[in-house]
């Protein structure tokens, strides 16, 4: 019974490499010339909070929740099988490492990495 009106947004010369999984019931915005590579998941929803009062519904008849859209900006690179989830904005030029689960904003020449994601470096230092 609930109503999206996802919109997904991908910039130019961005490449989106295999098995690449989009969940997108808000928003979704990659930027120009980011490269994201195998088997990265990104959504801006899950289904349901982590709250007791809906530990007994099956996930699947939870309704969707969202923390805001997810921002890619440009020039931003997402290594292999990582995870980007609801209302995460990741700053021009960021490097997200193999595997992290980012859940939280990254800044703009950021590195992070882990799950979850943790600030290890910038890039221009």
């Amino acid at each position: 019974g609930e109503k999206f009106c996802p919109k997904l947004v991908i910039g130019d010369d961005a490449t989106l490499t295999d098995y690449i999984q989009i969940s997108c019931a808000n928003e979704i915005r990659i930027g120009n010339n980011v490269l994201i590579g195998q088997s990265v998941y990104i959504s801006d929803n899950n289904h349901g909070n982590a709250d007791i009062s809906v530990m007994d519904v099956p996930p699947m008849a939870r309704k969707l929740t969202t923390k805001g859209p997810v921002i890619i900006g440009n020039n931003v690179w997402i290594g292999r099988c990582s995870t980007i989830l609801s209302g995460v904005t990741i700053g021009d030029n960021a490097i997200i490492g193999a595997n992290s689960v980012v859940t939280k904003d990254v800044p703009p020449y950021g590195v992070v990495a882990g799950s979850p994601a943790k600030l290890i470096k910038y890039c221009n230092q």
